[in-house]
């Protein structure tokens, strides 16, 4: 029996996910799957759309509303957990679905890139695919990201280990991610 392999990075938008997901899929050789990637690419036949072009995370949020989309974010979730030697970039959100952390942990060990929220929130804000901070001022962007912070932690709480993203550069954060799945007894692989 061939043992399925994954690990999974959680944390507030900002926080290097589909960074990181990507310097140690090519440091093991496996896949990085970027969770909000893997919607786009999917929503048009998940949605039985005439066009099969990616549908963007902020496109689907405006035309089809938040609900859709954590529907479809549930959907994926549980295709890329299925896969073997990939690191996860969930979404911000996708640890707050229903259930969703316990499949996550029973798919493989969880990090959550945790860091000062100015930080994660000045890294967001400087790109473009961010529908809940999408035409907002920094203090209001800045309210919103602290309270969903504030709702999702008792959620990435629940992650394996947990790193701080405040400082450094992506490689030097990989190192960290490294060295607590290695405490965890788990990886590099």
């Amino acid at each position: 029996m061939i043992e399925v392999k994954r690990v999974t990075l959680v944390g507030c938008m900002g926080s290097g996910k589909t960074t990181l997901s990507q310097l140690l899929a090519e440091r093991w050789n496996w896949r990085a799957l970027d969770l909000d990637r893997v919607i786009e690419l999917q929503a048009p036949a998940r949605l039985a759309l005439d066009d099969a072009d990616p549908v963007s995370i902020s496109t689907l949020f405006d035309t089809y509303g938040e609900g859709t989309f954590r529907r479809l974010e549930r959907d994926c979730l549980d295709d890329v957990l299925g896969e073997s030697e990939v690191i996860i970039a969930t979404g911000g959100g996708t640890p707050a679905l229903e259930g969703a952390m316990t499949k996550i942990l029973a798919a493989g060990p969880a990090v959550w890139l945790d860091g000062d929220l100015d930080v994660l929130l000045d890294r967001a804000r400087t790109e473009s695919n961010r529908p809940l901070l999408a035409g907002l001022s920094r203090t209001e962007a800045q309210e919103v990201h602290t309270a969903l912070a504030a709702a999702r932690r008792c959620h990435y709480d629940r992650a394996s280990a947990r790193v701080d993203v405040s400082d450094g550069e992506p490689r030097e954060v990989a190192d960290r991610v490294e060295a607590a799945l290695v405490a965890l007894g788990e990886g590099p692989w």
